[in-house]
């Protein structure tokens, strides 16, 4: 019989609550982050999100786990270990979509729909499989600080969200109307960590402004079901981002009453839960997002991070998670940065294989992988590609909770003779693009359609023409971005006949030197020119870049009505 993940996942939680605990509550006495809050991390070091960080931490309270990493039977077979006799497994999800293709009744069309669908699998504590490198079983040493630092590393925080605190009365609250948060005087609170973690908390609630995350759960009054789940989701967040800061929860004097209160809707709606976990998460993404880029450290003076390169293990298709991500072979958790520079992992992307988000249909389009390393470096809330293809890039950012629109010439799209901002209808956060190259694979009327499209940057005439239409697409992308955001292109360098032309080159050269701000080489796999014998014996190309400039803050960008609300957006 067919698992009901749904079920199983809020049973578990309502037995939790039901006995008058809350399980985001438990795991901070873990003996390796000594007594504070600590997310559960991959097998390479990446960290868990939304709804499996609540069931690993389940788990991890249930059976008395403190090392933070977990890993799938196959990965811990690879690394050489194996997982000790009679242990089980603990259960998380991997949650996408999948496009399928229906006729429509009342047009006779063939439309595509987009289908969610949830997968469990299992994975298993380092503390119960044996033979790992030494470094899955070390004991975290958190660095040592001073009251006054801890302190001061936490006002440097919040201030950095510039969200209107106010320091009044003996309520701690969010008010969305005039848009401030109202915290008692520090004195009123036991401890230093009490007032940072309530006011966690509070900046939780405040991301739910039409401004930021714009999330509406429905709330009438104190106690119905919309304000169970806000305050459900604030409870959520809040941990995942003392998680993040070294924080113990706070836990609030009207327990009883909020357990009451969230009881009623997770038995009401067994995906409750989910939903509840999934915008805790984008909220404290948000506010992590707000912080500055850390100073880069020396290479030297680095900490190692947590697990092997993540090349070195094969994974299952089946058993990787949407939360996954790689950047370098070391990548360790998150930290915020939002510049590309200044996050770790380095300037070369390098994914064999494609993961499991969209479908080779169109060729070109690139590993998966690489989007979602873009996108843990800089965290868009908004994110475009005006050249999606087979929708790759939008399944990843739609997996990692981020607003997402993909355009193309097969949805309806023009990159050079429509504007991106319009068939939208908001400027992003991150623009991208993949590009066909000219006269290399033959996009409109071959891979795509019947005809050819004049504006199909693969049937330009010349190379010229080429790069000046590929501008106008730059151009494009440049007034879709957000002031502050990020735009840019993955594009390579072509040889034929003997002759290069470096595209990249080219386009740098052209685009606004002050506004370049990265050049990644992502490599190529599986490519056809490997099944070839070519005359000359200079090496094969086997890279491309990927280059991002940012727009200055100080240009002013429109949000203009939506001229053609549906036609042109990809249909995931």
């Amino acid at each position: 019989m067919k698992q009901d993940v749904y079920k199983k996942v809020t049973d578990t939680l309502l037995a939790a609550l039901e006995a008058g605990t809350r399980p985001w509550m438990q795991p901070w006495n873990a003996e390796h982050v000594a007594g504070k809050i600590n997310r559960p991390l991959r097998h390479n070091g990446q960290p868990y999100a939304g709804i499996n960080v609540l069931m690993l931490w389940m788990e991890a309270t249930a059976k008395g786990y403190t090392a933070p990493i977990w890993m799938t039977y196959n990965q811990a077979k690879e690394l050489g270990a194996h997982v000790k006799k009679d242990e089980h497994g603990s259960l998380v999800v991997y949650a996408n979509t999948f496009t399928k293709t229906a006729t429509n009744k009342e047009t006779g069309e063939d439309e595509d729909q987009e289908i969610p669908f949830m997968k469990p699998y299992t994975v298993f504590n380092v503390e119960q499989i044996e033979g790992l490198p030494a470094h899955y079983y070390a004991t975290a040493t958190p660095p040592i600080l001073s009251q006054a630092e801890r302190n001061a590393r936490m006002e440097a925080f919040f201030t950095a969200t510039q969200a209107d605190i106010r320091h009044t009365g003996n309520r701690a609250f969010y008010a969305i109307g005039p848009d401030y948060v109202q915290m008692p005087p520090f004195e009123f609170f036991k401890d230093p960590e009490s007032y940072y973690a309530t006011l966690a908390h509070e900046c939780t609630h405040w991301t739910r402004h039409p401004s930021r995350l714009d999330r509406d759960m429905g709330r009438k009054k104190w106690g119905d079901a919309g304000y169970a789940m806000e305050e459900l989701v604030a409870e959520i967040g809040s941990a995942f981002l003392c998680a993040e800061l070294g924080l113990t929860p706070e836990v609030r004097e009207d327990h009883a009453a909020y357990i009451e209160n969230w009881l009623t809707v997770l038995k009401g709606d067994k995906k409750a839960i989910f939903t509840a976990a999934s915008h805790a998460q984008k909220a404290a993404d948000f506010l992590l997002s707000l912080q500055p880029a850390p100073d880069p450290e020396p290479d030297a003076e680095r900490a190692p991070a947590i697990g092997p390169a993540p090349a070195a293990v094969a994974e299952d298709p089946a058993e990787i998670p949407p939360d996954r991500g790689g950047i370098s072979q070391s990548s360790p958790p998150s930290t915020g940065a939002r510049n590309p520079e200044r996050a770790e992992g380095g300037s070369v992307l390098s994914f064999p294989d494609r993961g499991p988000w969209g479908k080779a249909a169109y060729r070109g389009n690139c590993s998966g992988h690489v989007y979602r390393a873009l996108f843990e470096r800089l965290r868009p809330q908004v994110f475009t590609d005006p050249t999606v293809g087979s929708g790759t890039s939008v399944e990843v950012a739609r997996s990692m909770g981020i607003e997402a629109y993909g355009l193309d010439l097969h949805s309806g799209f023009n990159i050079i003779g429509q504007r991106i901002l319009e068939a939208v209808g908001k400027p992003s956060d991150l623009v991208i693009s993949h590009p066909p190259y000219h006269n290399i694979i033959v996009y409109s009327g071959q891979v795509w359609g019947q005809e050819p499209h004049p504006d199909d940057l693969s049937r330009c005439a010349t190379e010229e023409e080429f790069m000046d239409k590929l501008i106008l697409a730059m151009k494009n992308q440049r007034n879709a971005t957000k002031p502050g955001g990020y735009y840019g292109t993955l594009i390579g360098d072509v040889r034929k006949n003997g002759q290069y032309s470096s595209y990249q080159a080219d386009l740098i050269a052209r685009c606004p030197k002050q506004e370049l701000r990265a050049v990644l080489i992502k490599e190529q796999f599986n490519i056809t020119s490997n099944q070839k014998t070519y005359p000359l014996s200079l090496p094969r190309i086997m890279h491309e870049y990927l280059i991002l400039w940012q727009k200055p803050h100080a240009v002013t960008v429109p949000t203009p009505p939506r001229s053609d609300p549906q036609s042109a957006l990809f249909p995931l």
